[in-house]
């Protein structure tokens, strides 16, 4: 068997290093672990695509965001049964395809043969940004969405014409059916395209865009005949969309008000590895420092790339919730636009480096030495908990003490989210609020209980668990 090239060596240990150990772990980012959880109950015909359960008495019924990957994770959780790490190898799957669309996007934009075969390098530069190799273990909502936005953009982009415009439109609805209005941005994909490459007419890409506007509107008319379905649209822009506008999602959701301009700063600092590496390998190589070279990174692709990610980006100004993961769909465009105008300097210093033999061998070795060291990580830390290990095992505790027993909660413990998730991930559990007739009831630790209710001793940090008087397993 033909061994794999250095540069696919380096990707395979990237992706080991970044992506892959948190993928294996138990635990997993609040948002992640609810979608989950209501992903899992719709496997189990528990609720229906326009009336999805989540809990007894929390976000009953759910309608906090648009249904489609809820819809589409059920399936893989049919497919592959109810395990702790279901929703995980979901996200892997979605990584791949986004892994795939990024090759397929390069080959395509690619001068020559050199460039094609260094798909690699914009799959590299994607991986080592933080929110990514963050997100994808944590089960988000943007992990399908940039799929149908990024084709989207791609559809629009690449040879366009009247049939791919409606594509576009079917496309934004998808993405709008799973996020909501943050992925409608690939609509200015022919405005930009016009800007940016001249390449059509103005007329074109009005025309272009009013075809994909149809198709958008036409799927949106579609999925609104059903009254379900304009009811579960109707509560989700009044309890997700509007609130978040006025602000009130802030208190909620536990966020911090941020200044509205957070996420450019925070754009940089996402970008930082990919910029960093990208600007360490141009210090190295002649090419770059020669007069006259540099205007090559003004090429009209770069600016097509740049402001379809300023497209992605600069709307989420408006609201007053500020998230890394929210500029997931620009990532991709960025990157390629970063990978596009120092690409051809970069190959040029990588083929001096592979023409060292042996600095190229050591390379080889050492990274040889990573990807297993990495794989190795990868399955010591298999079924281990990545994060909230106190909270799984002081919800596993109180689980098997109150067996059957409905477990009430007070008005402080509404919105820990995570403490109800686990409690419905693991074991079907919903909590009841304000439920004073309830055999349990849970406090945050050293908090007084109901009355009628007498503190249990069973060695949990966090939460005391109160039983009710009289009450006997």
């Amino acid at each position: 068997m033909k061994r794999p090239g250095i540069y696919q060596l380096i990707l395979a240990t990237t992706l080991a290093g970044f992506l892959l150990p948190n993928l294996f772990t138990t635990g997993i980012f609040g948002d992640g672990l609810i979608y989950a959880v209501i992903s899992r109950n719709l496997s189990e015909g528990l609720g229906s695509w326009w009336n999805l359960y989540y809990s007894t008495y929390i976000f009953s019924p759910f309608a906090e965001h648009p249904p489609l990957l809820f819809w589409v994770e059920s399936i893989w959780f049919r497919i592959l049964g109810d395990y702790h790490f279901t929703e995980k190898s979901f996200s892997v799957l979605l990584a791949a395809g986004m892994i795939i669309s990024l090759r397929f996007f390069w080959i395509r934009i690619a001068r020559n043969q050199t460039e094609k075969q260094a798909w690699w390098f914009p799959v590299l530069l994607w991986i080592l940004v933080p929110t990514i190799h963050w997100a994808y273990p944590n089960n988000m909502l943007e992990n399908l969405m940039v799929l149908f936005t990024s084709w989207a953009v791609w559809s629009g982009f690449y040879k366009p014409s009247g049939q791919k415009a409606l594509l576009v439109g079917v496309l934004v609805f998808l993405a709008f059916l799973t996020k909501g209005l943050v992925g409608l941005f690939p609509l200015a994909v022919f405005g930009i395209r016009w800007l940016s490459l001249r390449e059509d007419t103005l007329r074109k890409a009005l025309s272009w865009t009013s075809l994909a506007l149809f198709g958008f509107v036409l799927c949106m008319a579609i999925s609104l005949i059903p009254e379900s379905a304009r009811n579960y649209w109707m509560q989700y822009f009044d309890v997700q969309l509007l609130a978040t506008l006025r602000g009130e999602r802030l208190v909620q959701d536990h966020v911090v008000d941020l200044p509205r301009y957070y996420l450019l700063t925070r754009l940089f600092t996402e970008l930082i590895n990919p910029l960093l590496l990208t600007g360490l390998l141009l210090l190295g190589t002649r090419r770059f420092r020669k007069k006259g070279a540099v205007p090559a990174l003004a090429h009209g692709y770069i600016l097509f790339f740049a402001l379809v990610a300023c497209s992605a980006t600069l709307p989420l100004l408006i609201s007053p919730k500020q998230h890394s993961f929210y500029l997931i769909p620009a990532i991709p465009w960025f990157i390629l636009a970063l990978s596009k105008g120092a690409g051809p300097f970069v190959f040029d210093i990588l083929a001096q480096w592979q023409s060292r033999q042996l600095s190229y061998k050591i390379s080889y070795l050492f990274f040889s030495g990573l990807f297993v060291a990495a794989l190795v990580i990868c399955g010591w830390r298999a079924n281990q908990p990545g994060r909230d290990a106190d909270l799984m095992s002081a919800v596993d505790v109180i689980a098997h003490t109150t067996g059957s027993h409905q477990i009430g909660i007070p008005h402080s413990l509404i919105r820990h989210h995570s403490l109800h998730a686990y409690f419905q991930r693991n074991h079907h559990i919903s909590l009841s609020p304000y439920d004073s007739t309830a055999g349990y009831w849970i406090t945050e630790k050293d908090s007084i209980p109901p009355p009628g209710y007498k503190t249990m001793d069973i060695g949990i940090s966090g939460y005391d668990l109160h039983q009710l008087s009289g009450q006997h397993r």
